[in-house]
């Protein structure tokens, strides 16, 4: 085979590893969770609930972990507070920290796709109830991101890169975002 057919085979691969989500459509965001995990709580409505079955009462005490990950460290100890729920979408596990960094993880392996590194100020005084955050949010191949500094960020999907970010408000003016939003058509 062809050595540039062999080089262009694995960039294919590498780059569809991480699918690019697209705009969900509030039929989607409001849809109990089958096979994806795409806003905190499982849908806009925050039902925290699948009616997916296999797991019962009876199995659960049987159940073994696949893999296992680290995070590089990333919102250990104080003053860090581990509060988001990781976005699951086509196939990659989306893993916010306390220190705004974001982790793209392959659910069947365990392997870190990409790691994002949000480099807070360690000044950063504004913070009630510790160094946390919300979540992310995904939508139009992007990850979305608010940060304890008061910046919105919009990561690529597919390789973790910083597309744009705005500082919506400055934290020494007593502002932060811990928030995740929902991206849709409606």
């Amino acid at each position: 085979m062809p050595r540039w057919l062999v080089l262009s085979i694995v960039l294919l691969a590498a780059y569809s590893q991480a699918a690019e989500s697209p705009v969900y459509s509030a039929n989607q965001l409001t849809a109990l969770p089958l096979s994806e995990w795409l806003t905190n709580g499982g849908n806009v409505l925050n039902q925290r609930y699948s009616p997916l079955t296999e797991i019962t009462a009876g199995n659960v005490g049987k159940l073994k972990a696949e893999w296992q990950t680290h995070l590089n460290g990333s919102g250990l100890g104080p003053p860090f507070s581990g509060e988001a729920q990781p976005i699951v979408a086509n196939g990659v596990i989306y893993v916010p920290t306390g220190a705004d960094d974001v982790f793209a993880i392959d659910v069947e392996t365990g392997k870190q796709l990409w790691v994002y590194q949000a480099h807070l100020e360690k000044t950063i005084s504004t913070v009630c109830c510790g160094w946390t955050s919300r979540g992310v949010a995904l939508g139009e191949g992007k990850v979305f991101l608010g940060r304890l500094d008061g910046a919105i960020v919009a990561l690529d999907q597919r390789t973790g890169k910083q597309i744009w970010s705005v500082q919506a408000e400055r934290w020494q003016d007593g502002f932060t975002l811990r928030v995740r939003r929902c991206t849709s058509t409606a």
